[in-house]
């Protein structure tokens, strides 16, 4: 009898965990502009920046998992942020940051900036992907971010806000100092500090790799202390817009 009840609860079980697994399936991929984009999309980041806190309603369900700082392999070594997002529904989306310059050359080189010493302005860009990269060849993960406390896990505002912080504190590219190494850094650091990152680098001797063209150490400058601060005055001052909106919303419904 025990037998036979145990095997019954366990045909139940699967059963169930089926079921569940259909039903996860049949919900239907979230309609939210600029993160669950249908098809691969690129925005200028201060722009993006500014469709979310335009709407910051509709992402209040969408949350940072991870922050992976990647290095491009080859001879441009270019280095840029892929960020997932998981949507309450169970949906993730995925996004490339990086720093370029001169978007409208027609040369990769230009684009990344490699080749360019001059300081000129920067292009910061954000794009919507249906999957990750991995380490295929490619690119490798040099450091990644898992943000997994519930209660510490940032919003897609809250990345908005950081990302937009370190464009402006330098929106001058420049190879000595504020190049796609510095971006990458900085917006990963941050995100870090802000939000309790947890390291699950799958392999920590490829941090070495951060920051490096040739294997030689190219200089960034340090930035972190700067844009924590400009985090916070930037994060408090749209709290207070968002409060004085909604107070103001309050009294047109109330009259």
């Amino acid at each position: 009898m025990v037998n036979a009840y145990l095997y019954s609860f366990a045909r139940l079980r699967c059963s169930l965990e089926s079921i569940s697994r259909i039903f996860m399936a049949s919900v239907e991929r979230p309609d939210i502009p600029f993160v669950f984009d249908f098809t691969q999309n690129e925005y200028k980041l201060t722009s993006w920046c500014s469709y979310i806190a335009r709407d910051p309603l509709r992402y209040q369900d969408c949350t940072v998992t991870s922050v992976d700082h990647r290095k491009s392999s080859g001879s441009k070594e270019h280095e840029y942020l892929c960020i997932t997002i998981l949507h309450t529904s169970g949906h993730t989306a995925f996004l490339v940051v990086e720093r370029c310059v001169d978007v409208s050359s027609s040369s990769d080189a230009m684009k990344i900036g490699v080749q360019s010493t001059a300081p000129r302005e920067a292009y910061d860009r954000l794009k919507t992907l249906k999957k990750l990269p991995k380490d295929d060849g490619e690119s490798i993960s040099v450091t990644k971010w898992a943000f997994n406390n519930p209660d510490r896990t940032p919003s897609v505002l809250q990345l908005s806000v950081a990302l937009s912080v370190v464009s402006h504190h330098a929106p001058t590219y420049n190879v000595y100092a504020y190049q796609c190494y510095w971006y990458a850094h900085t917006a990963s650091e941050l995100l870090r500090l802000l939000f309790q990152g947890e390291d699950v680098t799958s392999d920590p001797s490829k941090k070495r790799q951060r920051g490096k063209l040739s294997s030689c150490n190219v200089p960034t400058q340090d930035s972190i202390a700067a844009v924590r601060d400009g985090y916070q005055v930037a994060w408090e001052l749209l709290n207070n817009q968002m409060s004085e909106v909604r107070e103001e919303l309050q009294n047109n419904t109330m009259v």
